[in-house]
């Protein structure tokens, strides 16, 4: 199970950085957050998850000036409850603001996460 959480959170830092770098290549005069603490999402209920299947899913979280998620828009996973948890988790995540020529300012920000579902014990 570590395995797989570490995995992800790899790619949850790959992918974070490749929407961050492609903001930042459109605006130049406004410098993308980094993650300073990322969403834990290792106790994540994955009853609705098949055997080893993946959950692929877009969200658009919007940041404040000091860089903290205040809201989390666009998660679609058919399980009401997992999307409420992961919801949860993006919320508890911190990031630096973006900044405008220096200036902290709020903005949203598209990401894109991969849950990896366990694959069942074998008997």
């Amino acid at each position: 199970m570590m395995n797989v959480i570490s995995m992800y959170l790899r790619i949850f830092s790959a992918l974070s950085l490749c929407v961050l770098s492609a903001c930042t290549a459109k605006h130049q005069p406004i410098t993308a957050p980094t993650v300073v603490k990322a969403p834990d999402f290792s106790d994540l209920p994955t009853k609705s998850c098949k055997n080893g299947e993946a959950i692929n899913t877009p969200a658009t979280l919007t940041l404040d000036k000091q860089g903290k998620v205040t809201a989390v828009k666009g998660i679609k996973v058919k399980d009401k409850e997992l999307a409420r948890q992961i919801t949860q988790q993006f919320k508890k995540a911190r990031y630096t603001p973006y900044l405008e020529n220096g200036t902290p300012i709020a903005r949203p920000l598209q990401v894109s996460m991969r849950l990896q579902c366990p694959k069942p014990a074998r008997r």
